[in-house]
């Protein structure tokens, strides 16, 4: 049985990678586009019955698709596969390690330039959500704490930008 199993998920792997692989060629006249090659690599691991006998189909297929939409850049529909790993027995610490990467790099990307206060509230609740997967509970504290200063800095600066606009209008008498 474990040899099979072993099979399975070797095959499961190369077939979304071959898929994968293909995608991102735009198709190549196989597939018309990467979520079509990926379409087809499901419903093939769908049609195997060498998978389904080999059982834990489910969460090898759920962990397959979560690791192409994460190399696509599909973060909402990576995270629905990954929420629903989260209490598997064989995928779970891993698929809590890509949640928690994921929140914080979703963090960082809301504390790009140009600094908003939007932004820096966005990346407090993606802090937030990083602090339930046990691999970034650190970083996630470190990052709510770094929202608050940063959002402490912003709002000074535009108090700072107010009053100087307040003092020159007075000087130049456009009160």
């Amino acid at each position: 049985m474990a040899t099979n199993r072993f099979f399975v998920a070797n095959r499961s792997f190369l077939l979304g990678r071959a898929y994968f692989e293909l995608g991102k060629l735009n198709g190549a006249g196989a597939c018309q586009s990467r979520e079509a090659c990926f379409e087809k690599a499901a419903s093939e691991l769908e049609l195997d019955t060498a998978a389904r006998a080999a059982g834990k189909f489910r969460d090898e297929y759920v962990f397959l698709r979560a690791s192409v939409y994460l190399a696509w850049d599909q973060s909402t529909l990576a995270r629905r596969d990954l929420e629903f790993l989260r209490e598997s027995p064989e995928f779970g610490a891993l698929a809590r390690q890509e949640l928690g990467d994921m929140f914080l790099s979703d963090a960082k990307r809301h504390l790009g330039p140009p600094l908003t206060l939007p932004g820096i509230l966005a990346a407090r609740v993606a802090y937030r959500s990083a602090i339930s997967a046990p691999t970034a509970a650190l970083a996630g504290q470190l990052g709510i704490a770094e929202t608050f200063l940063l959002e402490a800095g912003l709002v000074h600066e535009l108090a700072d930008r107010r009053a100087r606009y307040a003092d020159a209008a007075r000087e130049f008498g456009q009160v």
